[in-house]
């Protein structure tokens, strides 16, 4: 008598958790907190803090890429838009950092931690490292620039017209051009084109949250106030003073707040969410459960 085989149910491999725990993840709202801890790090000179942030935000927009199959081509591209930003701007991060000479009498830029570049003086590698950063946003700038003519303007192609909520989509990731514009110029020490770039974002950002009422977009404003106030501390004053590069970390760090109250917020959804699901899969399992009993206490008269 051959003996019976009982199938037992396979637990979960890790793989497949990670893959489940990563598609319930809020990766905007981590993406925006990275940023702003990315830039905090930075304004800071404060490269533990900086590096790692930098790398994870570059990393949550890949994921963001692969895992969302956003069928909006205008929307891929503004991803992949991030990610060239994230690159140009972290090569500008990298050279500042690691290699900008600082005059002495940039006090701005002292904190405790950081006196100096972190590897040497060496104005030679350091304005190349700039201007590989440039280049990166350039072709970003221009390679999105492209896309977004094209999608808004579609009888200069034989591109399909969105709809109105698809333009609107598409239209909630246009800060990014005059963003990464402000930093292709920043780079350059070009001041007062850079703050009209950031003033666009910011007015593109406030008439996002006047649609959406969307509290993520208040600690991006945060975060446009904060990269104005950093410019001006290094562009306009030089960091010849304290007080301005102090002032953009306290708007970045008020953003900060707000992004992780979002991000917070998110994950309490999505643990509601999934408890209310196991709630009901329980119940729909007890009623089973109640059936089975029933039928079998019904079929053992008639088996007896």
């Amino acid at each position: 008598m051959k003996d019976s085989k009982v199938d037992v149910p396979r637990a979960p491999s890790n793989s497949v958790g990670l893959i489940a725990l990563v598609s319930l993840l809020p990766l905007e709202e981590i993406s925006v907190c990275t940023w702003l801890l990315k830039d905090i790090g930075w304004a800071a000179a404060f490269w533990p803090l900086a590096f790692p942030a930098a790398t994870v935000s570059t990393l949550v927009e890949a994921v963001a890429f692969c895992r969302d199959k956003e069928p909006l081509w205008p929307v891929r591209i503004h991803r992949l838009a991030l990610m060239g930003w994230l690159t140009g701007n972290t090569a500008w991060m990298l050279s500042e950092l690691l290699l900008e000479p600082r005059p002495a009498d940039e006090i701005g830029l002292r904190f405790p931690w950081s006196a100096g570049p972190i590897i040497r003086n060496d104005e030679e590698t350091y304005e190349m490292g700039q201007i590989c950063a440039r280049c990166i946003l350039g072709i970003v700038l221009m390679f999105e620039s492209a896309v977004y003519v094209l999608q808004f303007a579609p009888k200069l192609t034989s591109l399909p017209r969105l709809s109105e909520d698809e333009r609107d989509q598409v239209y909630h990731g246009l800060f990014i051009l005059p963003w990464i514009l402000k930093d292709f110029l920043w780079t350059l020490e070009f001041m007062i084109p850079a703050i009209f770039c950031a003033i666009v974002t910011v007015a593109l950002l406030l008439d996002y949250y006047r649609r959406s009422r969307e509290t993520n977009q208040v600690s991006m404003l945060f975060w446009v106030m904060g990269n104005l106030a950093w410019m001006g501390a290094e562009l306009y004053d030089r960091d010849r003073t304290m007080s301005p590069r102090r002032l953009a970390l306290m708007f970045l760090g008020a953003g900060l707040l707000i992004a992780c109250k979002n991000l917070l917020d998110e994950l309490q959804k999505i643990g509601l969410d999934r408890a209310g699901r196991l709630t009901e899969r329980e119940g729909l399992l007890s009623e089973k459960s109640q059936v089975d009993m029933v039928s079998y206490s019904l079929a053992m008269p008639l088996a007896m």
